[in-house]
């Protein structure tokens, strides 16, 4: 029999809590059939196995599971597209339903035959302990029309930002969760009540939300200075419902000012929404107003209506529209710099007509795994672009394999948001840096040398307090005695993996790769033997000339380079089954390392592969490829995939010399420092 109802929760890492929530839907005395659909969002803990032995242990359950991590709101879609059932109730993982309350709400729907129903009070509650309250919030007391304005409540106050009975028609209509940005259930809200759905507040239902037990995703949001960006990919989203009041206000706020969040300061505004505004909650009702606003015309058009209209436009996918939009809003004297930042990313997206045309066949068609047959097209785009764009040239060199061709995309879209964010310095000055003590790990060889010392006077550079430098290399009598002399550490790199590099066979093409493996190899290694939980890795040719940090809000840096090298991402494949997330590269010449997560990840390779972690890398080299494997590579993609929540991702600001080119310190970090972090002088750089 088909459910009447299906109950969904999306997981992650929730082996602590997901019983309790589950047990709490078996109490709630429904006199219909129901199922519950749970997704697990590739949890790091015992989550998928607790699903699975709930599945067991309850009726109706179904389980599903994301191969990486994809974010709440993809996750609310899975379930929600695989549920059976006409209306759908969403409770989160940590989360408790008090016995009854989903029966309430549910008889509710169905008299009054809503959209919509919301809880009328939600529960705050300490950690494990149901009695322990910590906050009551009453949304509406008594039966209630959820209004629009309820969106802009003081404190967020609308029930809809918490969990929801809403029919599944209304899901499909309106497209689902967004899965770009981390206020997914917010901007539903926003998305469910502007196409005209109706809502209401269920008299007596309420629902018991845990705090205080771990960081909560808005929480993480928050620390990750998100929450400003998230409100504003909502507001932009809905600008044509707002006042120019709120337009102005928001269009000039500070997203990175954490202290002010721009949606208290929307709902202060007397008045924050559109005169008429109500005529356009339908689902025709955005397209409606659109129609409107172009036919005014450039000349009848306010600068908000234009700066709509691009904005619009960027969503479709047009960026030549968008940027005729942009520079019309320009025209009419708008200052704000969201506007020079969109007017920029066109004018990547344009760098030639033949780029927009092919990207809008690829979108029109949908067929992104079938690109092979549109492959001249897009070859013909990128032989046009190379020259002014050198990374590209690696995207069109993969088009040539069809079964590359589906991803190039991805990659090309990652590229143009490195140039952006790079453009604007995003991660140039360091934002709360840890203080923590940390190892220095230095690899060097012969060679290097010269440039080690300066190296190791530029470590002052880095906002981390340093414990204790160390330096990996083989028996050197000369560098002993600079060790000896600095206070640092020397480690016989023989001495980490238990064997010396000769043993190592690693020959392509004439050229002996074997040291360049076994010096990653020790990378990995190394953290038997140095004490601190987190070391910094850095090569003995690169030189920090202004200020780095590597620990930021209790979150890894990791620096995203366009060294993008294809070998990398395909033995990564072959060690952990899994594709790497990230389209740019992490060889950055330098990175942060935690030991435990270094040792978690060298025991799933083990496990993966039935063999000791270092001869498992070695065996999957590809023997026709001289650089086929980075640890730096390997470890950001590891981290991206199953701990994305510990890292942060910055453009890498860098700068390749000629050996010829070193200087003393000083003098390198004024003449680089105003523009990048770092100097490398490679030994190929001559």
């Amino acid at each position: 029999m088909t459910p009447k109802l299906s109950v969904i929760i999306p997981c992650y890492n929730c082996e602590k809590t997901l019983a309790e929530a589950v047990a709490s839907i078996y109490q709630q005395n429904l006199k219909v059939d129901f199922e519950v659909v749970m997704v697990d969002d590739c949890s790091t803990d015992g989550t998928r196995e607790l699903m699975l032995e709930l599945a067991r242990r309850y009726h109706h359950i179904k389980t599903l599971f994301h191969e990486r991590n994809r974010g709440g709101g993809a996750t609310r879609n899975t379930a929600i597209i695989n549920s059976s059932a006409a209306i759908i109730f969403c409770l989160d993982s940590d989360d408790v339903l008090p016995p009854g309350s989903l029966s309430l709400m549910y008889d509710f729907f169905i008299e009054n035959n809503y959209d919509g129903v919301g809880v009328e009070r939600s529960i705050k509650f300490d950690g494990t302990d149901k009695t322990k309250i910590e906050a009551i919030h009453t949304f509406k007391s008594g039966p209630g029309k959820i209004v629009f304005e309820d969106l802009l409540q003081r404190n967020s106050l609308c029930s809809l930002y918490s969990t929801f009975m809403h029919t599944k028609k209304a899901f499909e209509i309106i497209g689902g969760y967004p899965e770009d940005h981390g206020f997914d259930t917010q901007a539903f809200a926003w998305k469910f009540l502007a196409n005209g759905f109706s809502a209401q507040t269920c008299p007596g239902a309420e629902y018991l939300h845990r705090i205080n037990f771990h960081r909560s995703y808005y929480v993480r949001e928050y620390e990750d200075g998100k929450v400003n960006h998230n409100w504003f990919k909502i507001f932009d989203e809905f600008f044509y419902l707002l006042s120019d009041e709120a337009k102005a206000m928001i269009l000039g706020a500070d997203l990175n000012n954490h202290k002010q969040n721009i949606s208290d300061l929307l709902q202060r505004l007397p008045v924050a929404f559109a005169p008429g505004y109500e005529k356009y909650l339908t689902v025709d009702g955005r397209s409606r107003k659109r129609k409107e606003v172009e036919i005014i015309g450039p000349t009848g058009r306010t600068m908000y209506e234009s700066y709509w209209l691009g904005s619009e436009s960027l969503r479709e996918g047009k960026p030549e529209d968008a940027l005729r939009y942009f520079l019309e809003a320009r025209q009419k004297k708008f200052r704000f710099r969201i506007l020079e930042e969109k007017i920029l990313f066109c004018k990547l997206c344009l760098s030639g007509k033949t780029t927009v045309q092919a990207f809008e066949e690829i979108e029109a068609r949908k067929k992104y795994k079938k690109l092979g047959s549109q492959s001249p097209l897009i070859r013909k785009a990128f032989i046009a672009l190379k020259k002014k764009f050198r990374p590209l040239k690696i995207f069109y060199i993969e088009l040539r394999d069809r079964k590359r061709a589906d991803a190039f995309w991805k990659k090309a879209l990652a590229l143009v948001f490195f140039y952006v964010r790079k453009r604007f310095g995003v991660g140039f000055n360091n934002e709360d840096p840890s203080t923590e003590a940390i190892d220095i790990v230095i690899p060097t060889i012969t060679k290097d040398f010269q440039t080690l010392e300066i190296s190791l006077e530029s470590l002052k550079n880095l906002e981390q307090k340093i414990n204790r430098v160390y330096i990996i290399s083989r028996r050197e009598e000369g560098l002993i005695k600079l060790c000896e002399k600095l206070g640092h550490t020397f480690i016989d790199e023989s001495s980490i993996l238990g064997y010396p590099k000769d043993e190592i066979k690693y020959v392509v093409k004439g050229h002996d790769r074997s040291g360049w493996i076994y010096k990653q190899l020790l990378n990995f290694g190394v953290g038997k033997q140095i004490e601190k939980e987190n070391y910094f890795v850095i090569d003995s040719d690169t030189v920090l000339v202004s200020k780095n940090s590597f620990i930021e809000g209790g979150k890894y840096v990791f620096q995203d380079s366009t060294e993008w090298n294809q070998p990398y991402l395909e033995i990564f494949e072959r060690i952990f089954k899994e594709k790497p997330r990230n389209h740019l590269s992490s060889v950055c010449h330098m990175m942060i390392f935690n030991q435990k997560r270094v040792a978690e990840m060298l025991a799933r390779i083990e496990t993966i592969q039935a063999k000791r972690w270092d001869q498992a890398i070695i065996d999957l080299l590809d023997p026709n490829e001289i650089s086929s494997f980075a640890e730096y590579e390997t470890y950001a993609n590891y981290m991206g995939i199953y701990h994305p929540s510990e890292i942060k991702r910055i453009p890498f600001y860098n700068k390749s010399l000629k050996r010829s080119e070193l200087t003393g310190l000083k003098d390198l970090e004024e003449k680089y420092g105003k523009k990048y972090k770092s100097v490398s002088f490679h030994s190929y750089a001559n």
